[in-house]
C-alpha cells in the first residue's frame, strides 16, 4: 500500500502555535472572547455525550472506538486507524498533512474553499455571531485580509487550522484521504445513513477501506469489524457491500 504517511514524512510547520495540534482544546486567555470562550467550552462538554452500538446498521461485528470531545477527534482516531497496521504517526503530524495545502497560492481547489471561508467569516465578524465566530476560528487574524492572501495570511491561517479549535471538515477529511489512498467510509448518527466523500483530485484511486461514527454533526470515532479497521472491499461480508451500496444508492440517486 503506497503513499502512507508516518512522522519521517511530517512536513515543514512555519507557524505552528505552542498550544496546537496535540491541546486538549482549552482555550482561553486571548484565543477567544469571554463569550466565545463559554460557548466553545459549553460546546466542547457535549462531545462525549452520545454513544451508540451501530445496531441500526445491521452490521454484526462493528465497534466504536470512543475518542476524547477535545476538538481533536477525527485526528485521534484516524492514528488509532493507521497504528493498527503499523503506521506510526501523530495528531500532529496529520493536523499538518490536512491543512498544508493553504500554503500553496496555485491550488484552486483550496483557493475556492478560502475565499468561501472568508466571505462567511467576515459576514459572522460584522454580525459578531458568537457561534459560527467559534466554528470559523480558524479565520481568527484574517477579518481584514483581501484576496489574493499574502504568503503571510496563509501563514496565519495555517497555524490557527493546526490548532484544536479548528475540527475537521470535508477539505480536511478529503485531504488525509488523498494523502492515505484511503477510502473512509462514515457512519452519520443523524441520518442513520453510511457517508463517503465524492470529490477529489485525479490522483486518488484507493484500494482500501476505514469506517467513522460521526454524532451529533461534530464528534468522530474509529470504527472496527471483528478487531480489524482496514480492509479491501472484497474483505467485507455480501451484506455488508450491499449495505454500502444500497445506502449510497439512496443519498445519491446514482449508481456507484
Amino acid at each position: 500500500m503506497d503513499n502512507w504517511l508516518d512522522d519521517d514524512n511530517e512536513p515543514s510547520s512555519p507557524m505552528i502555535d505552542s498550544g496546537g495540534g496535540n491541546g486538549g482544546g482549552g482555550y482561553n486567555g486571548n484565543y477567544f472572547s469571554d463569550e466565545e470562550y463559554k460557548y466553545y467550552h459549553d460546546m466542547m462538554k457535549t462531545l462525549d455525550a452520545s454513544k451508540s452500538d451501530l445496531s441500526w446498521s445491521g452490521i454484526s461485528g462493528l465497534k466504536i472506538h470512543n475518542s476524547s470531545g477535545d476538538g481533536n477527534c477525527f485526528f485521534t482516531s484516524m492514528v488509532q486507524i493507521l497504528n493498527s497496521i503499523g503506521i506510526h504517526t501523530s495528531v500532529a503530524n496529520l493536523r499538518k498533512v490536512a491543512v498544508k495545502q493553504v500554503l500553496n497560492p496555485n491550488d484552486d481547489v483550496m483557493n475556492s474553499t478560502i475565499q468561501n471561508w472568508l466571505e462567511l467569516y467576515k459576514s459572522f465578524h460584522k454580525e459578531k455571531n458568537v457561534q459560527f465566530l467559534v466554528e470559523y476560528s480558524h479565520l481568527r487574524g484574517l477579518e481584514s485580509a483581501t484576496w489574493p492572501l499574502t504568503m503571510e495570511n496563509r501563514q496565519q491561517l495555517f497555524a490557527n487550522m493546526n490548532q484544536s479549535s479548528y475540527w475537521a471538515d470535508e477539505s480536511c477529511l478529503r485531504a488525509i484521504e488523498e494523502a492515505c489512498q484511503l477510502r473512509l467510509l462514515i457512519f452519520d448518527e443523524d441520518t442513520r445513513m453510511p457517508r463517503l466523500n465524492w470529490y477529489h483530485r485525479l490522483h486518488y484511486a484507493p484500494t482500501h477501506f476505514a469506517m467513522l461514527q460521526f454524532v451529533n454533526s461534530k464528534h468522530y470515532n474509529a470504527v472496527s469489524l471483528n478487531g480489524k479497521f482496514i480492509f479491501l472491499w472484497n474483505e467485507f461480508s455480501s451484506d455488508i457491500q450491499r449495505f454500502f451500496h444500497q445506502s449510497f444508492k439512496k443519498v445519491d440517486g446514482v449508481k456507484h
